[in-house]
């Protein structure tokens, strides 16, 4: 898979002599599952894309947020007096994508990055992967849809536990 990815980035850079950098400032918000639990967190973030003109680009956005899970506690005992509890997440992430843009306006791309998630009292980090599109709909205005699922550990109650973690996101952007 690297050497894959190493062929087609450098295929895309010699291909093309036009670079151009695009930023924005985006904010957002997530449907987000953590095994079976479903939640809501509200995103903002940073993200900055090379983008050559045979219509490849490369990436890279810092995003935070925060948000409430709804965890069903008969699934760890189905005799649990509260069968409910909201626990408070604190999200911290990092991605890279790769990418084309389609029509001038709309990209789809690849994306793999790291997220740091805080719940409760536990601390939770993985690694993960996902796609998503981006539409830009005025010269400084973007929308983007992203899916993304990572592979949690959380060092919770002295000992190592893992999780899933996936996140269904919509955003507007800005772009300066």
């Amino acid at each position: 898979m690297k050497k894959v990815l190493s062929l087609v980035a450098t295929v895309a850079v010699l291909g093309s002599s036009v670079f151009a950098m695009d930023k924005s400032l985006y904010v957002g918000g997530q449907s987000v599952t953590l095994n079976k639990n479903q939640g809501v967190v509200g995103v903002v973030g940073y993200h900055a894309d090379g983008r050559w003109d045979n219509g490849f680009l490369l990436g890279v956005s810092g995003e935070m947020g925060g948000g409430q899970i709804k965890f069903d506690n008969t699934i760890v005992d189905a005799t649990a007096t509260t069968p409910t509890t909201d626990i408070t997440t604190l999200v911290l992430g990092t991605d890279l994508k790769i990418g084309y843009t389609l029509l001038k306006k709309l990209d789809i791309y690849a994306t793999g990055g790291f997220v740091l998630q805080s719940l409760e009292n536990d601390t939770g980090y993985g690694l993960g992967f996902g796609g998503g599109v981006s539409y830009t709909f005025t010269e400084k205005w973007n929308v983007r849809a992203e899916y993304k699922s990572y592979s949690m550990t959380t060092t919770a109650s002295g000992g190592n536990a893992s999780y899933d973690y996936a996140t269904t996101g919509l955003s507007v952007g800005y772009r300066f």
